[in-house]
């Protein structure tokens, strides 16, 4: 559950409440990113890695309204956060389940300086919405830790030789190096956009880049078959319809010991989370046929969520992209388990952090 990505959307379940020091009832503040814009990292004694977060002020709660029914693990109370105090003060969470104005019980998790991890206690039956409140008599300010960050520059230390990086719009990820020669997909070059659009592009690419990027697509990359070191992609993957037909084209434009390098949103931890995850035998399913496109019924499984009143024909013709598929790190490690070998490459690995709103996922040809 990412709290962060929720809190900027903003998301209609996400509520930020405030108890008054005599009061008794909870207020919703109509918008709570402006008090909770200060989301920050913050250095957890956990781990070397930095934790991303929201500060709570002093006698406030978040209320996520309905997350039993999209967060399995936490419902089984296999979810977890951290905190500590901002106010050098000792502090303290509530943190437990309601249905309406009935209550769960809570658990209780104090802190003070140093950061602590903590677990969401199960979900009773019936009990759908979850609190996490800084409310208590005499309660100080607390940092509550949502995710360990993931850093991308993992992935980008093994990128040397031949490589692209596919979907990347405006803003590359994958930059050049003296050991990395990459150039970027995309099924316009930037002076096609400037001609275009104008002064109208939001974000102007750099223009020493332009003679980087090709023409292409996913499907259609214009290399030759074993000529690439690398290939990497960042929210591109959730696209494809077909993807192990995907995985399986790329493998062949690889050279042996070359390697897939994908950053994947995670189904439970952005605003996915109102699709189920797509299934193994599904995505099987789509590969049998060898079709690389994306079908009505992708259309339609997407716009009843996001777009109800809109028809898959209208959709369609809006030339939208949309999230074909959705993945959690648990999913897409039984999808390359079972088919990794047969689409062309030895081994894979995973790497994520619980509530992080995406995971990397690289494949070893």
């Amino acid at each position: 559950m990412n709290i962060i990505d929720m809190l900027l959307k903003p998301d209609k379940r996400f509520f930020l409440q405030f108890k008054a020091e005599s009061g008794s009832c909870w207020t919703s503040v109509p918008f709570p990113r402006e008090l909770l814009k200060k989301y920050s990292s913050d250095s957890s004694v956990l781990s070397r890695r930095n934790v991303r977060g929201v500060a709570m002020p002093a006698r406030s709660r978040i209320l996520i309204k309905d997350a039993a029914l999209y967060w399995p693990n936490f419902v089984r109370g296999l979810g977890s956060f951290q905190m500590r105090s901002t106010s050098g003060k000792p502090s303290a969470l509530t943190v437990g389940w309601q249905c309406g104005e009935d209550k769960a019980p809570v658990t209780v998790v104090s802190s003070g300086a140093d950061m602590v991890r903590f677990s969401v206690p199960p979900a009773p039956e019936g009990y759908h919405d979850l609190v996490i409140a800084a409310g208590a008599e005499n309660s100080t300010p607390v940092f509550l830790g949502v995710h360990q960050m993931l850093d991308r520059a993992e992935l980008f230390s093994r990128m040397k030789g031949d490589g692209v990086e596919i979907g990347p719009g405006p803003k590359p990820q994958a930059l050049p190096t003296w050991k990395r020669r990459v150039r970027y997909v995309e099924q316009a070059t930037p002076d096609m956009w400037q001609s275009l659009y104008g002064k109208e592009t939001p974000t102007p690419v750099d223009k020493n880049l332009w003679k980087r990027y090709v023409v292409g697509t996913a499907d259609k990359i214009p290399v030759e078959k074993g000529s690439l070191d690398f290939i990497f992609s960042s929210h591109v993957v959730e696209h494809l319809a077909n993807p192990l037909g995907h995985f399986a084209y790329w493998a062949s434009l690889l050279k042996p010991g070359g390697f897939v390098a994908a950053v994947i949103p995670d189904r439970d931890g952005c605003q996915d989370y109102t699709f189920p995850a797509s299934t193994v035998a599904e995505i099987v399913a789509e590969w049998r046929t060898g079709d690389m496109q994306v079908t009505p019924e992708h259309f339609r499984r997407w716009g009843k969520v996001q777009m109800p009143k809109s028809t898959v024909e209208d959709l369609m013709a809006s030339g939208r992209s949309i999230h074909v598929h959705f993945y959690t790190p648990s999913t897409m490690a039984d999808l390359l388990g079972q088919t990794a070998a047969q689409v062309g490459f030895q081994r894979f690995s995973i790497t994520c952090q619980p509530n992080h709103k995406d995971f990397f996922v690289v494949l070893e040809k």
